[in-house]
């Protein structure tokens, strides 16, 4: 599975960008029209997708987007795939903080 295009093609659909126009060092900011909600989003859309559990002091550190693809396949690679049963609130918890 190709995590940077999967992450990519996520966050298109979070924000109507074009994932096409998206790279590694593409800054998950307001000047790219990310809010920190559209992180939050794209967090929660990313635990589904991938089946792992994201906690929320590493979501804050992801600055870029492949800083989102590195710690999503270091998790991946770590074999940390689970089922998840944490509620949308509990995923979403850092933003409010």
């Amino acid at each position: 599975m190709n995590v940077y295009k999967k992450v990519a093609d996520l966050l298109g659909e979070i924000t109507s960008a074009d994932p096409y126009d998206m790279h590694a060092t593409f800054r998950l900011t307001k000047d790219n029209g990310i809010a920190p909600m559209d992180v939050a989003r794209l967090a929660i859309a990313c635990e589904r997708a991938f089946r792992i559990p994201l906690y929320d002091e590493r979501i804050a550190e992801w600055e870029t987007l492949g800083d989102a693809c590195a710690h999503i396949e270091k998790l991946l690679e770590a074999g940390l795939a689970e089922p998840l049963e944490r509620t949308d609130n509990d995923r979403t918890a850092w933003y409010y903080e």
